[in-house]
């Protein structure tokens, strides 16, 4: 195979990975049996230039100590979780936490998380949102809420982020 037919085919195989990877996320992102669940958060900073234009998002659902039942959590090392929310008006808040797939009421939902005993709290893999380089970061002093989508395998993705009620554009 001389040298013009192997770069081709990797540049295609690149681009066949990145054209799967885009289907598969706007399947979890559109599954009709995912849920849309609306959370509050609290910014920790406005961004995070370390690693790119990244707002990140502190949780009150982040916080293992908002949970009823955290006492069965080893909390000297690192374990996957289950936070299971319940809907208090339009927002949901912590309710309990499990180490087994739940069984949950048609007012609660389950996410996927891992309890980190470093700085005690509950990662999600949505901790940080992306802004673009020339976009102003939303006020903390406002009402800033976040609409996630709890997919079938109960990990969560951030769908959009609410300021005051109004989807924050990039």
């Amino acid at each position: 195979m001389n040298k013009n037919k192997l770069i081709a085919l990797i540049a295609i195989v690149q681009i066949m990975f990145f054209v799967i990877w885009y289907f598969l996320e706007n399947h979890k992102l559109n599954n009709p049996k995912s849920q849309e669940i609306l959370v509050k958060t609290y910014p920790i900073d406005p961004r995070d230039y370390l690693s790119g234009n990244y707002f990140i998002l502190n949780y009150q659902i982040s916080n293992i100590n908002n949970f009823d039942e955290n006492k069965k959590i080893d909390k000297t090392k690192k374990t996957e979780i289950f936070a299971i929310l319940k809907k208090d008006k339009t927002l949901y808040i912590p309710d309990y936490i499990s180490l087994e797939k739940p069984l949950i009421r048609d007012d609660q939902v389950a996410i996927i998380g891992t309890y980190n005993p470093n700085n005690f709290r509950i990662e999600y893999g949505i901790e940080k949102y992306f802004i673009n380089e020339n976009t102003k970061e939303p006020d903390r002093e406002k009402n800033i809420e976040v609409l996630l989508i709890i997919g079938e395998d109960y990990s969560a993705r951030i769908k959009a982020v609410l300021v005051d009620g109004v989807e924050f554009r990039n």
